[in-house]
């Protein structure tokens, strides 16, 4: 029978197959962020073979796939219905961005791989390694310019204005005034939090402060659920090796992958 490509409306059904930490991106995208995100199931007969997630609003073309059952799938075919849903020619030549667990990897053909990079999903599992609470304060919209000159500076590449008002942001200032250290929820609800938007201006680096920030941006997550993740590129040692000194362990790897589609 041959497979037949459909968008969803609702993923609730597959949502229950999903487990947090293997299936982060996706889990995510439907517990938190599903009203910015379009669905594409691929399906012989009765039985679901593939899905696809498009995360809209980002600055790239930011995907997520999970395979279900024992062959590999190809992500060709609902790749070119993406392209048709978001208003794209079919022989347009796109860029993206595809995020998915490095053990889902063998289920999944992708098209041209451009380049690859490792994301680390860890998760807060000490908390009493965390630092004491230090001097930072909950940022809000009158310090949005502060906070897009250090997301700039530091090159943050999900950050968004509203994420400000809509999630907890907390900063550190130095005696100017300067915002020099922040962090702040990606997303949350009941059951986890994912930290992000953690970042030190290139003058503080190495005095602590993002040890701190995310100490104290840990203690507000942690009065909303106990399971506080974050991620991290693995080509970023001495970020890793900070958030284990303050009590968090990697529990699953992701390839972050550039693709040509």
């Amino acid at each position: 029978m041959p497979a037949v490509i459909q968008k969803l409306e609702t993923v609730d059904r597959l949502d229950r197959e999903l487990t947090i930490e293997s299936d982060f991106i996706l889990y995510s995208n439907i517990h938190v962020r599903n009203e910015r995100c379009i669905y594409l199931v691929e399906h012989e007969g009765e039985r679901v073979s593939l899905l696809g997630s498009y995360l809209q609003g980002l600055p790239f073309h930011a995907f997520t796939f999970r395979a279900f059952g024992d062959s590999k799938r190809s992500v060709a075919a609902i790749l070119q219905v993406f392209k048709a849903e978001l208003g794209f020619e079919p022989t347009q030549p796109l860029d993206g961005i595809v995020t998915v667990a490095e053990s889902a990897m063998r289920q999944l053909e992708l098209p041209v791989v451009k380049g690859i990079r490792q994301l680390e999903l860890m998760k807060l599992q000490r908390t009493d390694l965390l630092l004491p609470p230090g001097r930072s304060r909950v940022l809000e919209a009158a310090d949005l310019v502060e906070v897009n000159r250090l997301s700039r500076e530091a090159s943050l590449m999900t950050f968004r204005d509203e994420e400000l008002a809509a999630m907890p942001h907390l900063g550190l200032f130095d005696d100017t005034g300067a915002l020099v250290s922040m962090a702040g929820f990606h997303t949350f609800d009941k059951a986890f939090v994912e930290l992000g938007n953690i970042a030190t201006s290139a003058a503080y680096r190495k005095q602590g402060l993002g040890a701190q920030i995310t100490s104290d941006i840990c203690r507000v997550a942690l009065e909303k659920t106990a399971h506080v993740y974050l991620c991290v590129f693995a080509d970023n040692p001495a970020a890793i090796h900070m958030y284990r000194k303050i009590g968090f362990e990697t529990v699953e790897t992701y390839a972050f992958l550039e693709i040509a589609w």
